[in-house]
């Protein structure tokens, strides 16, 4: 019968445990110095070495020539482990064996000397899965725990566990495998099944399997599975249903190009395609990462292929990280979107336009930046300030700049708003550039829907602006893009 490569290269002993470096050499201390502790917790996500090392472990402690470090393999313990049938190596699955009555047998178990090893050792795996009642029937165990009795428990949620638990074990936490480090594992495991692959196709496994050596493995093993010659980049995402890496490439690009016919275009034919527009929004995600991380610190992330790292050289002058940033946000929003609903295209043709719009939004902070270095001062409208003190009527404003002008470009327009809320609902979301005694001068975004409006009405809101202050003034409205293109004084 076939034997998985999950399970036929599942680590045997400590040399063979990848990635958990720390932890390994702590347990290799604390069998050498034979100071075993009664209780071991390991906690982290699945498919890491949990389990395995759970397995090691007791190999290490009950092997004839143990406590040691390198388990001999051949001796019955050893073997009896490695095959689960061990009598004094006892695993539990806490899913299924969770109730106060399965613990209650344990503790009865546990009560008799190990039949031909040094110890009995319980393993309980996803151990978060006992009921309240299970634990506190364990409990009694692990407060006064025999001798010859080592419990090793393993769990993806730790936070689950009982505190009176948590503080009667030695916990260790692992950690997920790293892309390069899973991808050297997976390559050292195709030259010995002699499994024809791309280093390409090895990467995008090891990246989908975000840090699982199991489900790395496994991947792997189905990818072989289905194809038998050459396994290229391009049949290993067709197998996961990923989107070809120069579509995504090609979206992204046009993304950061402001390109946004060519965006939707490009969607389409992805959408056509069959693939799933969560995972393909997700791999685009990962190319904004890519890029934020090439612009901010200048190389490249180590998990990246060198064909990758030269599509993002080619960017490496296209937007400023901080939109960068804003557009991660945005698509980051989108993918948890994506998950609740039916409407996975629209959904995306609506952020690839949010997308395209982060231009102007980040505008509107590059003009507040402006304004401030020009010494205006400019306040949020959600958070107006007003200043102590009134000039002539309540409702006039003050300005909180300039002595010599007492003019409030918030106050006033809550004033206007009062007066006639229309005109006052337009100018709600504009930019002041200049507020002056002599001067009005606001911007707004040329594509924004308002801006026909405001300049039509403009007169209006200036009768009343001068209504308000009880003098002439110049309103003006002006193109945001000319205004960010002027320089600062």
């Amino acid at each position: 019968m076939y034997l998985a490569l999950a399970r036929k290269y599942r680590p045997q002993n400590f040399l063979e445990v990848i990635g958990q470096d720390a932890i390994i050499k702590t347990l290799h201390n604390a069998i050498q110095n034979d100071r075993i502790h009664h209780a071991y917790l390991f906690c982290g996500v699945r498919g890491i070495g949990k389990t395995s090392l759970a397995r090691i472990m007791a190999k290490s402690i009950n092997c004839q020539n143990g406590p040691t470090i390198t388990p001999c393999q051949e001796c019955a313990c050893c073997k009896e482990i490695t095959a689960g049938n061990s009598l004094d190596v006892i695993e539990i699955d806490g899913a299924s064996n969770n109730l106060v009555d399965d613990v209650r047998e344990l503790r009865e178990q546990v009560k008799f000397l190990p039949t031909a090893s040094k110890y009995k050792i319980i393993i309980i795996d996803e151990v978060h899965m006992l009921s309240k009642a299970a634990f506190n029937a364990l409990l009694k165990t692990l407060e006064e725990p025999p001798a010859h009795v080592i419990f090793i428990f393993a769990t993806t949620e730790a936070h689950k566990i009982p505190v009176t638990i948590l503080s009667r074990c030695q916990k260790y936490d692992f950690r997920k495998i790293s892309g390069p480090v899973l991808f050297n594992h997976l390559k050292d495991i195709s030259a010995k099944e002699n499994i024809k692959i791309e280093d390409g196709a090895l990467q995008l496994i090891a990246q989908c399997a975000t840090g699982s050596v199991r489900d790395a493995v496994s991947l792997l093993d189905q990818a072989f599975g289905i194809h038998h010659d050459q396994l290229t980049e391009a049949k290993v995402r067709e197998l996961l249903g990923l989107a070809d890496r120069v579509i995504v490439q090609e979206v992204f690009k046009s993304i950061v190009t402001q390109d946004l016919s060519e965006s939707l275009k490009l969607l389409e034919e992805t959408d056509q395609r069959g693939l799933d527009l969560k995972l393909f929004a997700e791999t685009l995600l990962r190319q904004f990462r890519n890029l934020i991380l090439v612009k901010s610190t200048g190389g490249a992330p180590v998990d990246l292929s060198p064909a990758e790292v030269g599509f993002l050289n080619e960017l490496k002058n296209t937007p400023d990280v901080s939109l960068l940033l804003t557009q991660y946000q945005i698509l980051l929003a989108t993918i948890r979107e994506l998950a609740l609903s039916e409407y996975q295209k629209t959904i995306l043709e609506i952020a690839f336009v949010k997308l395209h719009q982060a231009q102007n939004m980040m505008a509107l902070t590059d003009l507040v930046s402006l304004v401030k270095n020009k010494g205006q001062n400019v306040r949020n409208a959600d958070q107006p300030v007003r200043a102590q003190g009134t000039v002539g009527q309540s409702d006039r404003p003050v300005d909180l700049t300039d002595s010599k002008s007492p003019i409030d470009w918030y106050q006033l327009v809550r004033w206007i708003t009062k007066e006639k809320p229309p005109l006052g609902g337009l100018l709600k979301d504009v930019i002041p550039v200049t507020v002056s005694d002599h001067e009005i001068k606001i911007a707004v975004a040329p594509d924004s829907q308002s801006r026909g409006l405001l300049i039509e009405r403009g007169p209006a809101i200036q009768d009343l602006i001068e209504k308000n202050l009880g003098r002439k003034i110049n309103f003006l409205v002006t193109d945001l893009k000319d205004e960010k293109k002027k320089p600062s004084a």
